[in-house]
């Protein structure tokens, strides 16, 4: 329904805007003229008031160039693109012209209609045009026609013997036309000439000058040739030939003999030779023959030569004997006798026609003619038996044998008809061998050749192969090898009959190996020294083996344990040739070389190994091999015993506390575990040659072998042995191998005390006792409980150990005797470390000791000091077992103890009471304290007294003791000052009273210290010394401060620079008045101290109060030390200097503390772009120095391509570092690619090409050397080697000014050219190895011809263009080098046969064929214009094609027609008349000729000149040509003609084109055919699935066809020929299909002429469907139209209406709810 309204308001719109546009065209045609004429007065109105006010005179008008009229315009090509234009403004007269200068947008011939003004060159008088000037103009006409270009022909000189169709074809291709004048010289590049013809009437091609015959081919549009006088156009230009003198002259010249070969014959006879390829080399035998005579030589003219035909004599001069001419055809040639060698002569020579009585037909002299005076036999060379001087003489020759062989030997042979001197002989011609078994030594000679044949010794074998063969020595008949000695003998005769016999060198077949014996070694015997053998080698036996080639080498070799150690190769002949060639021998020389004998010794010392092979390989000259082996072991290397011990923890020397387990590892090849033994002391028992078992069960050593020890770098068996027991111990290990070798030594290794030690298990035992005046005392172990006493103290010590010491001291490795004894707090006087150290050194005496018992040992010690003792007891034994007896505590003391008063750790107590004031400042609180000091008992109490006020000394001994506080330290609190007293108790009871110095008073600030860092700075890191600026203050507390004291530092640095520094910037020595309260100074950091990153200072204030202040500053870096840089590169080994064919890395190693990977420029990029593969930089700490830290990364470079490395490195600090090599190398992995092109070329036959082929070699390679490239070419001609064409110069493509990446990639491609002109069979082979030594890929190698030569083809028998009335019996010749018979074309047609059938007897000739063809038959179905034509091909793709063309007219005319008139009898029906072309031909002249027609009944005959022309050619010899062209005005009415030609020539020979079989019918036919359709109406509509329509179409001559076409969603067309209609009566129905919508059908008629009827056009709608029909009905859709407004206003009336009612509800409900709401609330 959519698409349907749609296409009605589609139909609105359209009629509204067609109905709109045709009212506003009529107001516009009503108004426009009106106002035109009201613009023109009101312009001529303002003229005027101008020229008033101007006084009358007149004013040049501006004037449009709209306003100008044109005229056309006409100019002669010049090349230039200006032009002049001329027009008139208003009237077309002479003072309203207006002519400018324009620029056309082009120079060359055509009509322009547009142009731009390029100035003005005249205007009419008063007006002018103004800003025209670069204005384009259009609707102008300016035609440019063509210049006047003179053309001049060249004389032409072609030389007798050509055919006139040759020359023609020689005019077209070598002719010159020249341009006289009227060229212009930017054109004379583009301008293409005519080619040069004859013109007409042709010339006699016979010796002499044709003056103005030769013409420049010029042709109409139509192709006809056109006058050269009259021109013809030709682009820009029109050619033509100012006068007649232009053309050229032609002139015959004597025929040149260029191509000589296959023209002259040598006559076969005995000493005569000549190829059959056709050159022109003769070969004579220079010996007379057997008669005596001297050889003959004559000379002929090849039957298939084109010379034949014209002459019949050859005449011979030789050079070098200075005579005159003799005729070689019929005298023949007669060369003086030659001796030997072969000699050259040469001949110059021309034909001569003996028919021409004057002797005037000759050709021109020509060389190329060779004589080779031939005395010597071909030469035989044997290619692998050769022999210097291998001819047989009358001399004696000896046999030798140099070749050796194990089986049947094939011999190449070639024979060659050559001297020394490079004169080629006439070749071998017959040849034969003979191959002879030599039983002995012999000499050879011509005679005993003969002989032997005689004899049959020797067989004589025919040879039937050319050049060279292979001769099988040592194979009998069954293909069985049988050895033996064997020369060949070949004999060999040339084509002039020279012979000789020629030997080769011997071969020997020798199928049987050498003997070879091993005396003198043992296989089952261990040797410990040097090894002595002796080889025997037997190669012939005179009962079984009777062949001997004799010994070639002996090879010794020896390996041990699989590998090859020693190699000894001796060769026992000396006398090898350079190539490797043996020398030959005789037979009984190879018999004394085919035994020998050999002593050769093993070294023992380079053979030590269980697995020693000894391998004698011996080789005689045929190849025969023998190996024989043999094994022995050789032991010279002594056992190894290595022993390590797992407790080496020993003291004094040899001592153990626990036991000891000792692993033995025995080293040896041939190691037996039998033969281990030991020297062993236990305890009291000894004994030598102890075996492992017997360890445990004597001695108690117990023993194990294992497997694997701990050592596990070391291969053997070990064997561990245990020693527990408490004892000493003495035990050395031995060791015998099955080769009987000792041990040497012993190896231990870091084992302490290997062969001699103690085992000691037990701790000692040691007790003390006190005695005070005899009586025993209880002293108290428990720490810190002492016991008083004023009496001394008797102290008594007893050890009880085995190992108590040695017999006169105590050990020195440790201390044996420890009695520690400390004296603390004795009075002044005294000395506690002599104290002490008396009793050390008594106790350490070993006399001092006293042996109570065994194993008991006891000393006394007397103490009587006043002291705190602290007595301590430790005994070590020599195994290093101790005891300890825990200290004991005991005092004396009878003195009173000391006391101090300690402020903040600073006494402040006088020795007596004085005067006390406050000097002492602090900002934190004092901490006081009171000690009391007791020398010896201690003290027992301490008390203090604070006051605010100094008191009096009564006063302080007077004060109360609950005035007195307990305790040693208290704390004055800031901002508080006081003055403390003390007092002191010791345990015995004495007190002593403390007094002041100072008084104090605290504060609470504390210094402060500020510091700032300067110096060159660079990334947190420091390049120079660092100055410290230091500001310190001591602030107020309350009214006072104490002051400034002293102002310290200290730097350091302790990672890789251990350096450190302190000093004292500022210090006050006087503490009685206060110091300053601010002060300032500096600090430098020298770098070349502390190069270092962890740089500390700190820096120290202190206040005459004791506050303290330090301020830090760490982790200063300082850096002075530049990086440094190394690169390593994994591929170290170059080709070509710096070539590489894999990828390399490069290591780059920077060592620096401060490294920054961003700041390490790497410039590594090649010169195409390619850039490496930079890897991450990994960081290696240096434990031990910093600056050492090394930071590495690699640079890989993978690409191919030229590489330049260059790398800087700066630290954090701005320390840099070049590195300063330059390195440049080159990656090329890539391998060259080799491409051969050619110029496209036909390729006719695979490997055949008929013109130059240049080869354009294109190696695809960067790194490219071009004398590295490897060409192999060779070239052949007819068998023989010609010069093969050279290489160029290879040169790189794609050079510019521009590096881009693809000008590097065409740089990186080097081309040479090959040209290959010259006929003859080409190989090419190429191979390239790159710089980097990249190998190319191999190259196919390539075969291929050069073939510039074309076919050779003659038809003759026959003339070309010729009438013939008598034998017609053609006859055709044919030859080339690769001619195949498969591509030769022969074909015979008739104008009226058409083709016929080729058969004639076919004749094989050198390199083609000769075909004589029959006579044609004598019946008049025979007389026929004929073109036999005959092309050939050979598989070059040459073409030569020659036609004849000529008549078999034994009966009369001939008759042919015209393309056009053929076309018209085939097609019969025609509506346009057309003129109609026939020819006549006839061997003789016609007498009377006649045309008719006949139109349905009507005969009409016509006149010549009115109704028709003929165009004549009646030349004296040759066919007569009439062409009649009947004029289409007779053929004006429609009708059925029939036109008839009659004639009668001058034999009375009467005929007609009907009777020739060529009728000529025809049809004219103008009507169209009338066509009527039913079944269906315009615009009619039909309630039905589908419509039948019936066409009837009816035509005066002939209907042809009925078209059809329904146009609609789908297009249908249909098509009903005149033989359907005809099948269907008449008529044609077609049924059309239900549509949706409207349909369109078209029904239109042809005839056979091709008259169309007029079409017929039917608009109609076919659908059933009632819908479709009601809205393609106009009045209802208007209907629709109407009411749809009244239904869309009520529908929005009513919809307006529901949504306004809708609203009210929903308002209403809102109210409610709200309502709801508010009374809930309340």
């Amino acid at each position: 329904m959519r698409g349907y309204w749609t296409k009605v308001r589609t139909w609105i719109q359209i009629i509204a805007m067609l109905t709109g546009a045709a009212a506003s065209a009529a107001v516009l045609h009503k108004m426009a003229p009106e106002k035109l004429w009201q613009a023109k007065a009101e312009e001529v109105q303002h003229i005027k008031k101008e020229e008033e006010a101007n006084g009358g005179t007149p004013i040049r008008r501006t004037i449009a160039l709209e306003q100008i009229q044109w005229e056309k315009a006409e100019k002669v090509y010049d090349g230039k693109r200006e032009a002049a234009l001329s027009g008139y403004y208003q009237e077309k007269k002479e003072e309203n012209k207006v002519t400018v200068c324009v620029k056309l947008e082009g120079s060359n011939v055509k009509t322009y209609t547009e142009a731009v003004i390029q100035k003005v060159i005249k205007q009419p008088q008063n007006y002018e045009l103004t800003e025209c000037e670069q204005k384009k103009i259009s609707d102008i006409y300016i035609q440019v026609i063509p210049k006047n270009l003179y053309l001049q022909v060249e004389d032409y000189y072609a030389e007798y013997g050509n055919t006139m169709e040759t020359l023609e074809e020689d005019l077209r291709k070598h002719g010159k036309v020249i341009i006289k004048e009227g060229g212009l010289r930017e054109d004379l590049e583009e301008i293409m000439l005519p080619e040069v013809i004859l013109r007409d009437p042709y010339p006699e091609l016979k010796i002499g000058s044709y003056d103005n015959c030769l013409i420049p081919e010029l042709k109409g549009e139509d192709g006809r040739p056109v006058d050269p006088l009259e021109g013809v156009v030709q682009g820009n230009y029109c050619m033509k030939a100012a006068q007649k003198e232009d053309y050229g002259t032609l002139t015959i010249v004597p025929q040149k003999l260029e191509n000589t070969e296959r023209v002259i014959s040598a006559e076969k006879r005995d000493g005569v030779f000549q190829k059959e390829e056709g050159d022109q080399t003769i070969w004579v035998r220079g010996r007379r023959g057997s008669d005596g005579e001297p050889v003959k030589v004559k000379l002929q003219i090849r039957e298939e030569s084109p010379f034949a035909q014209m002459y019949d004599e050859v005449w011979v001069r030789i050079k070098e004997e200075d005579e005159e001419f003799v005729n070689a055809t019929k005298e023949g040639i007669v060369f003086e006798e030659q001796s030997e060698g072969v000699q050259r002569r040469t001949g110059e020579w021309y034909l001569k026609d003996s028919r021409d009585s004057s002797g005037n037909t000759i050709t021109e002299v020509a060389d190329g003619l060779v004589f080779f005076i031939d005395s010597e036999a071909p030469e035989v060379t044997f290619h692998g038996l050769s022999l210097e001087n291998n001819r047989i003489g009358e001399e004696e020759r000896a046999l030798t044998f140099g070749t050796y062989e194990n089986t049947s030997y094939a011999e190449k042979v070639s024979v060659e008809d050559q001297d020394s001197l490079e004169e080629k002989g006439s070749g071998a011609g017959r040849w034969s061998y003979a191959v002879w078994n030599v039983k002995k030594d012999q000499k050879l000679t011509e005679n005993l050749v003969e002989e032997l044949t005689v004899s049959g010794e020797l067989q004589w074998n025919q040879i039937e192969a050319e050049g060279a063969c292979e001769i099988l020595a040592g194979e009998e008949k069954q293909g069985k090898v049988k050895e033996g000695n064997y020369v060949i003998l070949v004999r060999a005769e040339d084509h002039v009959q020279n012979q000789a016999v020629f030997l080769s060198d011997g071969v020997v077949v020798d199928m049987e190996p050498p003997k070879v014996t091993l005396v003198g070694i043992d296989s089952e015997k261990y040797y410990t020294e040097d090894v002595p053998f002796s080889i025997t080698i037997e190669d012939l036996d005179l009962k079984n083996q009777k062949i001997t080639s004799g010994i070639r080498e002996i090879r010794v070799a020896l390996s041990c344990d699989g590998t090859e150690c020693f190699c000894e190769t001796e060769q026992i002949r000396e006398d090898v040739w350079e190539s490797g060639t043996e020398a030959g021998k005789t037979l009984q020389e190879l018999q004394k070389e085919a035994n020998i004998a050999r002593e050769k010794i093993i070294q023992a010392s380079g053979h030590n190994s269980n697995d020693v092979k000894i391998s004698v390989t011996v080789s005689d000259h045929a190849g025969n091999r023998t190996v024989t082996e043999k094994r022995l072991k050789i032991d010279t290397t002594a056992p190894q015993i290595t022993v390590s011990y797992d407790n080496n923890e020993g003291m004094n020397g040899n001592y153990f506390q626990e036991e000891r387990m000792a692993e033995i590892l025995y080293q040896d090849k041939n190691f037996d575990r039998r033969n281990v033994t030991f020297d062993v002391c236990a305890g009291k028992k000894e004994k030598k040659d102890v075996r492992v078992q017997e360890l445990e069960r004597e001695f108690g050593i117990f023993a194990e072998w294992r497997e694997e020890g701990e050592q596990a770098d070391k291969k053997g068996e070990c064997l561990y042995l245990k020693f527990e027991k408490e004892q000493e111990y003495r035990i050395r290990p031995h060791c015998k191998d099955r080769a009987g070798n000792v041990e040497q030594t012993v190896d231990y290794g870091d084992s302490a005390a290997p062969e001699q030690f103690v085992i000691d298990k037990t701790d000692p035992v040691a007790q003390i006792q006190y005695y005070c005046d005899g009586v025993e005392m209880d002293l108290s172990e428990e720490g810190g409980r002492r016991t008083f006493t004023d009496k001394a103290i008797e102290a008594k010590i007893v050890i009880y150990e085995q190992n108590f010491s040695f017999p006169e001291a105590f050990s020195e490795e440790s201390r044996q005797m420890e009695l520690s004894v400390k004296a603390e707090k004795m009075q002044e006087g005294e000395h506690p470390q002599d104290v002490e150290g008396g009793y050390g050194r008594q106790a350490a005496k070993r006399q001092n000791w006293e042996r109570m018992d065994k194993d008991t040992y006891a000393a006394t010690f007397l103490f009587e000091k006043d002291a705190n003792y602290t007595a301590e007891f430790t005994y070590t034994d020599l195994a290093g077992r101790k005891v300890r007896i825990a200290p004991r505590m005991f005092t004396v003391d009878q003195t009173a103890p000391e006391g101090e008063i300690v402020v903040d750790g600073q006494q402040n107590a006088a020795e007596s009471w004085r005067d006390v004031s406050f000097c002492l400042f602090k900002r934190d609180p004092y901490q006081i304290q009171i000690t009391g000091d007791d020398v010896t008992a201690g003290v027992a109490s301490v008390k203090y007294y604070c006051s605010e006020i100094p008191l009096s000394e009564e006063k302080v001994r007077n004060l109360p003791e609950k005035g007195w506080v307990k305790g040693d330290a208290f704390t004055v609190k800031p901002d508080q000052q006081c003055i403390v007293y003390g007092k002191v108790e010791d345990l015995a009871g004495n007190i002593r009273f403390l007094y002041p110095l100072n008084g104090m008073i605290t504060e609470r600030s504390e210094p402060k210290i500020k510091m700032t860092l300067e110096g060159e700075k660079s990334g947190g890191v420091y390049r120079g010394d660092v100055t410290v600026k230091i500001e310190a203050e001591d602030p107020q507390a309350g009214n006072t401060y104490s002051g400034i004291q002293k102002v310290s530092y200290h730097v350091a640095a302790e990672e890789n620079v251990q350096e450190n520094t302190e000093g004292i910037l500022f210090q006050k020595e006087d503490h009685n008045t206060p110091g300053k309260a601010r002060w300032e100074g500096t600090v430098v950091i020298p770098a070349e101290v502390f190069n270092s990153n962890d740089v500390r200072i700190q820096v120290t204030v202190k206040d005459f109060a004791g506050n303290e202040k330090a301020e830090s500053k760490e982790k200063i870096q300082i850096d002075i030390t530049p990086p440094t840089i190394q690169v390593r590169y994994d591929d170290q080994t170059p080709v070509n200097g710096n070539y590489y064919r894999a990828a390399r890395k490069a290591t780059i190693t920077v060592q620096e503390r401060n490294f920054d990977g961003e700041a390490v420029k790497i410039q590594a990029d090649s010169s195409e772009g390619k850039q490496p593969v930079i890897g991450e930089w990994t960081r290696k700490q240096s434990m031990k120095n910093t600056d050492q830290t090394t930071h590495t990364c690699t640079v890989v470079f993978q690409e191919d391509g030229e590489y330049r490395l260059s790398l800087s490195c700066t630290d954090k600090a701005g320390n840099r570092t070049e590195y300063v090599k330059k390195d440049t190398f080159v990656i090329d992995q890539t391998a060259p690619v080799i491409r051969v092109s050619y110029q496209e070329q036909e390729e006719r036959t695979k490997g055949y090409y008929h013109e130059p082929r240049t080869a354009v070699i294109t190696i695809q390679e960067k790194n490219f050397r071009p004398e590295d490239v490897e060409v192999k070419i060779t070239a052949t001609l007819d068998g023989e080697k010609q010069k093969a064409p050279q290489i160029g110069t290879f040169t790189a493509g794609g050079a510019g000014s521009e590096a881009s990446s693809q000008n590097r990639e065409r740089d990186a491609v080097h081309s040479a050219i090959i040209l290959y002109e010259k006929d003859g069979a080409y190989t090419f082979d190429i191979s390239y190895t790159d710089l980097a030594g990249n190998v190319a890929k191999e190259y196919p190698k390539e075969h291929f011809t050069i073939d510039r030569t074309s076919p050779s083809v003659e038809i003759f028998g026959v003339e070309d263009k010729s009438a013939n009335n008598d034998t017609v019996a053609p006859q055709i010749r044919y030859q080339d080098r690769n001619y195949e018979e498969k591509d030769v074309r022969i074909e015979l047609k008739g104008y009226h046969r058409g083709k016929l059938p080729i058969e004639g007897q076919k004749t094989e000739i050198i390199n083609g064929q000769y075909i004589q063809l029959p006579d044609f038959e004598w019946t008049q179905e025979q007389d026929d214009l004929y073109t036999l034509t005959v092309q050939v091909t050979d598989q070059a793709g040459n073409v030569t094609k020659k036609s004849v063309t000529f008549s078999v007219n034994r009966f009369g005319s001939v008759y042919t027609l015209s393309e056009k008139t053929r076309k018209l009898l085939q097609k019969h029906y025609t509506k346009q008349p057309q003129e109609i072309e026939v020819t006549e031909i006839n061997i003789d002249t016609l007498q009377r000729k006649e045309i008719s027609y006949g139109r349905d009944g009507e005969f009409v005959r016509l006149e010549n000149g009115k109704d028709y022309t003929v165009e004549k050619s009646e030349p004296e010899q040759g066919w007569k040509k009439y062409t009649y062209k009947i004029s289409r005005h007779n053929f004006q009415k429609e009708g059925n003609y029939t036109v008839t030609l009659s004639s009668k020539d001058r034999a009375e020979n009467r005929g007609n084109n009907k009777i020739k079989g060529k009728e000529i019918n025809f049809v004219v036919d103008q009507t169209a055919p009338t066509v009527v359709v039913t079944g269906i109406e315009n615009y009619g509509k039909y309630k039905e699935p589908a419509k039948k329509m019936t066409i009837y179409m009816e035509d005066n001559f002939a209907a042809e066809t009925v078209e059809v076409s329904v146009d609609g969603e789908r297009k249908t067309k249909k098509r009903y020929d005149a033989g359907t209609l005809e099948r269907q009566g008449g008529k044609a129905e077609v049924v059309i299909k239900q549509e949706d919508e409207w349909r369109t059908v078209r029904v239109s008629g042809v005839d056979a002429a091709g008259n169309r009827s007029e079409e017929k056009v039917f608009h109609i709608l076919v659908t059933p469907d009632r819908w479709i029909q009601f809205f393609y009905d106009l009045p209802s859709i208007a209907g629709v139209v109407l009411m749809i407004p009244a239904l869309l206003c009520g529908g929005i009336f009513f919809v307006g209406k529901q949504k306004r009612e809708q609203r009210r509800r929903k308002d209403s409900k809102t109210d409610q709810r709200n309502s709801k709401r508010e009374n809930s609330r309340t």
